[in-house]
């Protein structure tokens, strides 16, 4: 009889999903639960529930992601090197040699990106940079603009005639990586397999002869110092356009290692500290050998 009172006690409520009649104990039996319009949702159902979100989230994610390994194969096929030749000899005339490998600097640097994806053993293809000597007006510019219309990676170009030392007015050398990312639509997976063109390269020379100073040289020796490493390949840590870089600023962190970087630039003197190097001594020994 104890039993027969204890259930009369009990109140029932149906689910307005599973429409199952529910024994309401506690709480817990009805999460949601309204007295006035008699909806309620059960605690199997919101378990339902909760893992369907899971796993829509899960789906929404992955859909997310750039499927940016899926489409190299194509990549790579409309990127050969004789179509990227082609396509430069409709803008730029003769240049043959510089076209032919920039072609195929830019058809290996697909090609290390899919090595990258679908190698699982640890091992990786050091990146090789591309360096473009010419006198002022040879075309060196247009080259990478023309270039860069028909890539299918970010390509972003900096001029590194204004980049300075960290502390001195101008531009930090994290401005060509921040170009970049902004170049990929903000997406940091692709700015990671970009192109950079520096352009301008030989106006951060160090400085010697009869123009040395004994001042301050903010937009040369230093600022080779800070691209080595990014050349290289590191993780480069910069703020959002408009942003003052301040330490408790909110940084964008973009690895270099797969970062393809052409440097172009007169280099006016270079024939001469060339020609010194080959030149053949008279002596074979000594200082001057």
């Amino acid at each position: 009889m104890a039993n027969d009172k204890k259930d009369e006690h009990v109140i029932t409520q149906r689910c307005s999903f599973c429409k199952r009649e529910v024994e309401i104990h506690d709480s817990l039996d009805m999460p949601i639960y309204d007295p006035a319009t008699g909806f309620g949702i059960c605690k199997n159902c919101i378990k339902e529930l909760a893992h369907y979100i899971e796993l829509h989230e899960e789906d929404t994610a992955k859909k997310k992601e750039p499927d940016f390994a899926a489409q190299l194969d194509e990549i790579l096929e409309k990127n050969k090197p004789h179509i990227i030749k082609q396509y430069l000899d409709e803008y730029i005339i003769n240049q043959d040699r510089a076209k032919k490998i920039l072609s195929v600097a830019v058809y290996n640097h697909y090609k290390r990106m899919k090595y990258g994806y679908t190698n699982d053993d640890g091992t990786e293809i050091e990146k090789s940079n591309v360096i473009m000597l010419g006198p002022s007006g040879c075309g060196k510019t247009a080259l990478l603009s023309h270039l860069s219309k028909l890539l299918d990676v970010p390509f972003a170009v900096t001029d590194a005639s204004s980049l300075t030392e960290a502390g001195f007015v101008g531009a930090d050398v994290e401005v060509a990586v921040r170009n970049l990312y902004y170049a990929a639509d903000k997406d940091i997976q692709k700015a990671e397999h970009g192109i950079i063109y520096l352009d301008e390269f030989d106006k951060i020379a160090r400085k010697s002869g009869a123009n040395n100073s004994i001042t301050a040289d903010p937009g040369h020796e230093g600022v080779q110092q800070a691209l080595l490493k990014m050349l290289e390949g590191n993780v480069v840590e910069f703020t959002a356009r408009g942003q003052r870089k301040h330490p408790e600023a909110p940084t964008i962190k973009v690895d270099t290692k797969n970062i393809l970087f052409i440097v172009g630039g007169a280099f006016v003197g270079i024939d001469d500290v060339i020609a010194k190097r080959l030149q053949k001594a008279d002596s074979s020994i000594g200082f001057g050998a």
